[in-house]
């Protein structure tokens, strides 16, 4: 019996720990969804000293950054997840997904090259998510919107986009796709490749009900 006592007593040290990890996850979302920000990200650390395992840790992480976007705090989203992301412990796509996270507030910043630095740092990850994911879409359209509007640079665009037109499920996805790589054509002066792909997310557009009038404004301007 004495032999046991310290199994029990850690047994019981676990079911505590899960208990109150799973309700500070939910006093983090009922936080979130009042926008107190703030509290969350502080129930979402509490979150993660409590986990158990390494998915626990890693949802917490997450729900944390996506607070700390929220606030546009960036040095802190770098000062929490540059550390984590050094770690062995996380799975493939759950670096990519922090690296994304990471990576997004910069897209439109002065400091965008540190968010391509990262997006590019994700999508070479090996054993990551294929390329039919979602997650994997949007590694390539944050990277592709940084080359097109930061960088002035077409072809990363059409390589990043061009294996995506036969890849993603998602029309809506798709209407991105081919319309970024009609854009990338047309500032390239491929007329011919950008009417084709403008073609395309028009086409999917209509199957859809979405309206198409800018993308057939730009079709038509192509022939001007």
């Amino acid at each position: 019996m004495k032999r046991l006592l310290p199994l029990l007593a850690f047994l019981l040290l676990l079911d505590l720990s899960a208990s109150n990890y799973g309700q500070l996850m939910k006093q983090g979302a009922a936080a979130a969804k009042k926008k107190d920000h703030a509290q969350a990200l502080q129930k979402y650390a509490e979150a993660y000293s409590a986990a158990g395992n390494t998915d626990e840790k890693y949802k917490s992480l997450d729900e944390q950054a996506r607070c700390l976007v929220a606030m546009k705090k960036t040095d802190q989203l770098k000062k929490l997840l540059e550390p984590e992301l050094r770690k062995a412990e996380y799975s493939a796509p759950q670096k990519q997904h922090l690296l994304l996270r990471l990576a997004s507030p910069f897209v439109w910043s002065k400091n965008y090259q540190y968010g391509l630095d990262k997006l590019n740092l994700a999508l070479s990850i090996d054993g990551g998510v294929g390329i039919n994911s979602v997650l994997y879409f949007s590694l390539c359209h944050h990277a592709a919107l940084i080359y097109f509007h930061k960088k002035k640079e077409y072809e990363p665009v059409i390589l990043l986009m061009e294996p995506l037109t036969q890849a993603t499920e998602y029309d809506v996805n798709r209407i991105t796709v081919f319309t970024m790589l009609a854009n990338a054509y047309t500032q390239l002066g491929r007329k011919e490749d950008a009417a084709r792909n403008y073609r395309q997310a028009i086409k999917i557009g209509k199957k859809m009900k979405k309206d198409t009038s800018k993308l057939e404004q730009l079709l038509n301007s192509l022939s001007e």
